[in-house]
């Protein structure tokens, strides 16, 4: 069976990773403005270590929709990564060198 073409109503994985990253970075936002509420300290360590968002998130932050944001949290910058993992990078094709130079 032959390779079917993408047809012309697909999304672009490139596409679908800008928007699962503007959903977890509007996530990741709120997460932060609760720790800078918090403390300074705390939300330094928010801004500084990465990971430490996730942390944050389900164990301090307090939030009347906390289930849905600290999941979408997680959900999205996983969708984020696999997104642009499935993006495609054309490698560069080396030019021959001119046979006056390479002798």
């Amino acid at each position: 069976m032959a390779d079917a073409a993408p047809s012309e109503d697909t999304v672009s994985p490139e596409v679908m990773a800008s928007i699962c990253g503007v959903i977890f970075l509007l996530a990741w936002g709120r997460v932060l403005v609760h720790a800078f509420g918090r403390s300074f300290g705390t939300a330094a360590l928010v801004l500084a270590m990465p990971l430490y968002v996730f942390v944050y998130a389900f164990t301090q932050f307090e939030h009347r929709r906390k289930g849905w944001i600290a999941s979408g949290l997680v959900a999205f910058a996983v969708l984020t990564l696999v997104f642009a993992g499935l993006t495609t990078v054309e490698e560069p094709v080396a030019e021959p060198v001119p046979e006056d130079i390479a002798s």
